[in-house]
């Protein structure tokens, strides 16, 4: 059996209008949905942990402190450094060997 095009436009409207009431609940109202309550959801353990072994913050120039490696490459033309224990992430900059017209060196954020 076919339905016709009219019919499930028609059909389509009333489920529509049907739904209404319920899509607008809240619309009405000045005070929001309530929101569930998860609670506190606890740090992992080695996570918390690890934050402690970067503090206080710190930048690294790798030219100096260049661990695990027993020196640093005499033939890098670049300079790099690491900040560890800013926030959530740590970061890379390369300072290249690039200068501009006004002799600022190129920089490269990771």
């Amino acid at each position: 059996m076919r339905v016709s095009p009219v019919r499930k436009s028609f059909a389509a409207s009333l489920l529509v209008m049907a739904s209404m009431p319920f899509c607008t609940a809240h619309a009405d109202s000045t005070t929001p949905p309530p929101i569930p309550s998860v609670g506190i959801v606890p740090a992992n353990v080695l996570l918390a942990e690890h934050s402690n072994w970067f503090s206080p913050p710190k930048i690294y120039s790798l030219r100096n402190e260049h661990y695990p490696l027993p020196n640093y490459p005499a033939d890098l033309s670049y300079e790099v450094y690491s900040a560890v224990g800013f926030d959530l992430a740590n970061t890379i900059l390369i300072q290249g060997p690039k200068r501009d017209a006004k002799g600022n060196r190129e920089l490269i954020v990771i």
